[in-house]
């Protein structure tokens, strides 16, 4: 009896933060820089920096100020 082939997918890697900033300062400044006109909460903003909690979105809003 043949074997069946595996049809399955295998995910995609995912790809490494090697050239990305890890700083909380450094990434919200590089997306301010890559997406000028777009308006970002300090909610989002905090998310996107690794912090989403009532800390984090203290620091961030420091941050941008």
């Amino acid at each position: 009896m043949p074997k069946k082939k595996n049809t399955k997918t295998k995910a995609a890697p995912v790809p490494s933060r090697a050239g990305r900033p890890t700083d909380r300062s450094a990434v919200i400044t590089e997306l301010f820089r890559l997406f000028p006109t777009k308006r970002y909460t300090i909610k989002a903003l905090a998310a996107a920096s690794g912090g989403a909690d009532r800390d984090g979105r203290g620091l961030t809003g420091e941050i941008v100020r």
